[in-house]
């Protein structure tokens, strides 16, 4: 499947600067501003979407943590589209397509005149919960025994229900501009407990293991995104702002007590910087 993409720069120009207008004879009327088009953007996924300052102003239902510093909300005020967030902790790709408890389907919010869809999606279909857990885990216990078949079986379905997402997108909305974005990685493979005190507990095994299926599931969002058409997002240079950079350059965070963040997620910071990556494209 392949997303047949509005052009997207040129309307986002009239979002940004209104009309141009010819330069008209010099004793004519003043034309009249036509109005500037306003484009139509839906904000899809999970909590990597939907989270920012923890203790900040929310949108939608509460136990959805959708703040109002996220990076669709970012975006919007960068760009200004119009924007239905529809972003949720916890989200799979069930909830992209199908009901959670009292919520439709996320993708409902998507049809004919929608402009632009962020899909920040996946992560808890692959186990992003128990990799997590792993990443601090201090128990001596290994990981990757415990549950290494159990998140390997989840990523290799990730790849179908990433495309059933795609499918649904290219039915509902064939011309909008679709922007995957990817998890940014919590910690780097040169992050360990000699330069990063967070995780000195933590095994190197542990360590190594997951970060590479934190790698491993961005890579399958991101093929996904290049079979349907979609373009994926991630910020440059993620590898300097993990859970163990300095707290002022985090863009993600282990704790969050430094940054405001929610634990093992992007910070206001890293929402800021996803925010401007997907306007670059725009």
């Amino acid at each position: 499947m392949t997303h047949r993409a509005r052009t997207v720069g040129p309307l986002l120009a009239l979002v940004l600067a209104g009309s141009g207008c010819a330069s008209a004879p010099e004793n004519s009327p003043a034309p009249q501003d036509a109005p500037a088009q306003q484009l139509s953007y839906v904000a899809l996924g999970d909590s990597y979407a939907s989270m920012g300052t923890r203790q900040g102003p929310h949108s939608g239902p509460r136990w959805c943590e959708r703040a109002t510093d996220n990076y669709p909300t970012k975006l919007q005020e960068l760009t200004g589209m119009q924007l239905n967030d529809l972003t949720c902790q916890g989200a799979l790709t069930d909830h992209v397509l199908g009901p959670r408890a009292d919520l439709p389907p996320q993708i409902d919010a998507v049809d004919s005149t929608t402009d632009v869809v962020t899909l920040s999606i996946g992560g808890n279909d692959a186990g992003f919960g128990v990799l997590t857990s792993c990443a601090m885990n201090t128990s001596g216990l290994n990981c990757a025994e415990l549950h290494g078949a159990e998140i390997d079986a989840a990523l290799a379905a990730l790849p179908a229900k990433l495309d059933g997402v795609y499918r649904e997108l290219e039915r509902r909305a064939p011309r909008a501009k679709v922007f995957a974005t990817g998890y940014m990685p919590l910690l780097a493979d040169a992050d360990t407990g000699a330069t990063c005190p967070e995780i000195a507990k933590v095994s190197d095994v542990d360590r190594l293991w997951f970060t590479l299926k934190i790698s491993q599931i961005n890579v399958e969002v991101e093929k996904a995104a290049l079979r349907a058409g979609a373009q994926y997002v991630m910020p440059p240079e993620i590898e300097k702002h993990t859970g163990c950079a300095p707290a002022d350059q985090r863009w993600v965070d282990l704790a969050g007590t430094e940054t405001g963040a929610f634990p093992m997620h992007p910070t206001p910071l890293g929402q800021e910087e996803m925010a401007k990556t997907i306007a670059a494209y725009l």
